[in-house]
């Protein structure tokens, strides 16, 4: 199994995922739901499918912005919400490599 651009977004995603369930410890419940969210996007991204890579995109570079709103000013270290930020980036590097990747072979054939 080769690790593609798109598995690695996804596996980034789960180290969002992560991210926020941690979250859940400093702000409570509300965090739960993005967390869910992230691994199942995780999950479909993983399995291939395009169209969700590229609303994901979408998603993390706004949430991107949003965590950098929320930097000091929410009860969140900001140490963990840079290292949300970094992911998201990386994520969504990843997920635009990946889906650019396939556009490119689709549109050679």
């Amino acid at each position: 199994m080769t690790l593609t651009p798109l598995r690695l977004g996804a596996l980034l995603l789960l180290v969002a995922a992560g991210l926020h369930l941690v979250f859940v410890a400093f702000v409570g419940p509300g965090e739960l739901p993005v967390a869910i969210a992230a691994a199942l996007a995780a999950v479909g991204i993983w399995r291939g499918w395009r169209w969700l890579a590229w609303i994901t995109l979408l998603v993390v570079i706004v949430a991107i912005g949003v965590s950098l709103a929320r930097l000091g000013g929410s009860p969140i270290p900001d140490p963990l919400l840079y290292l949300l930020i970094v992911d998201d980036a990386a994520a969504a590097l990843a997920l635009f490599a990946g889906v650019w990747r396939s556009r490119q072979s689709r549109t050679a054939t």
